[in-house]
């Protein structure tokens, strides 16, 4: 899965901030909850480029 998302290894914790084991279905409940490295630039990118143009002109 980590794969198909496109993230680092590894991109979640199986085990809680209390060292508890995470069940399978929580684990890919994190998956769903996620976004994309990719699409997250692609969106910043789309959506801040104006901030982009005012750094590179100051």
């Amino acid at each position: 899965m980590r794969d198909t998302f496109d993230f680092p290894a590894p991109p979640f914790q199986s085990r809680r901030p209390t060292g508890t084991p995470m069940t399978k279905t929580e684990q890919t409940r994190m998956w769903g909850n996620s976004v994309c490295p990719p699409q997250a630039d692609a969106l910043v990118r789309a959506n801040a480029a104006h901030l982009a143009a005012k750094e590179i002109a100051a």
